[in-house]
Order: structure tokens, then C-alpha cells, then sequence
């Protein structure tokens, strides 16, 4: 029910359930919250991520993340596991205001 009203309280709890919730689920319940608190939970969990949850906090910043998020995707854009990388690129390019998709 906090999920529906938008809570700020359980976001952690949603982003807990990140690798087995389908992802637009996951962004549908987002959507409702703050979104600079939103993108400073997808931050704290960036570097304990396995690479599934990894990827789709990175898409979640693309969506959730301002300007200030993008020192926290440079590692991520020149990281050697191609999924990774191309997921931050696309959450940079999305945060810019460069991507058409």
C-alpha cells in the first residue's frame, strides 16, 4: 500500500526486490516516489550489486538520475563487461538529454 501512495519509506524495499520483480514493475512503483531520493538509494547500492542488479540500478539511474549522478556512471561506462558499460552509457545519454529511445 506504501508502494501505491508513493512513500519515500519503502524504496529500499522495492530496490530489494530488483532481482526478481520484472523492471518496469520495479520503475512503475519508482515513478511515485521523490526522485533525488530514489536516485541516492540506486547510488548506495551501485558497488555490492551482482552484475543482473547492477544493470538494471544503472537503467534506473538513467531514469531517476540527474546531472549529479554522473560521476557515479564513469566507472561504469569504462567497465570491460560490455553490459555493464553499455548500460551506463545509456543511462548517461539519457540523463543528457542525448538519447532517442
Amino acid at each position: 500500500m506504501l508502494c501505491d501512495l508513493g512513500s519515500n519509506v519503502v524504496i529500499d524495499a522495492v530496490l530489494d526486490t530488483l532481482s526478481d520483480q520484472q523492471a518496469n514493475v520495479i520503475e512503475f512503483r519508482l515513478t511515485k516516489m521523490d526522485y533525488k531520493s530514489v536516485g541516492d538509494a540506486v547510488r548506495k547500492r551501485l558497488n555490492a550489486a551482482s552484475d543482473l542488479v547492477l544493470i538494471r540500478l544503472l537503467t534506473l539511474l538513467g531514469t531517476f538520475g540527474d546531472d549529479t549522478v554522473l560521476p557515479n556512471l564513469q566507472p561504469y561506462i569504462d567497465d570491460p563487461r560490455q553490459e555493464v558499460a553499455d548500460a551506463a552509457y545509456i543511462a548517461q545519454q539519457r540523463i543528457l538529454g542525448l538519447a532517442y529511445f
